[in-house]
């Protein structure tokens, strides 16, 4: 029997850490060495947190066993991953330069500055517009 609210979760979690990891791509490969930092270690643990849960929550129980042992565990779990995919993505909208901020909300901030940009020739965060 498949455990509609753990895949639903699951879903939700994996989707989220995806995209809060694209929404700092742009930050990779920035002029300030804090920013870019931040953004590798915000884009490793996204990958380590969608595998995780691509691996334990969807792929085994479903595909393999059938079956999901601490089912209530994982949902918990997957909650509270949401919320931080929630606390990342504000990170990242106010990463944004004033600016341009209002033309985002925290649910479309992961596409900045552009869908498939992943170098910007501007500055992505509101910091690198400081003075050299």
């Amino acid at each position: 029997m498949i455990d509609y609210l753990l895949v639903s979760s699951s879903l939700f979690a994996i989707t989220g850490v995806a995209m809060l990891a694209y929404g700092y791509r742009a930050s990779l490969f920035s002029g300030d060495p804090a920013t870019r930092w931040f953004a590798w270690s915000m884009a490793l643990l996204c990958a380590s947190i969608f595998w995780r849960r691509a691996t334990w929550d969807l792929i085994n129980p479903i595909v393999i066993a059938g079956q999901v042992d601490q089912r209530h565990w994982n949902i918990a779990f997957n909650v509270l991953c949401i919320a931080g995919v929630y606390a990342g993505l504000q990170a990242r909208l106010l990463l944004i330069p004033q600016a341009e901020r209002w033309r985002w909300h925290w649910f479309t901030c992961w596409m900045h500055p552009g869908l498939l940009r992943f170098r910007t020739d501007r500055p992505v965060a509101p910091h690198e517009d400081r003075q050299r």
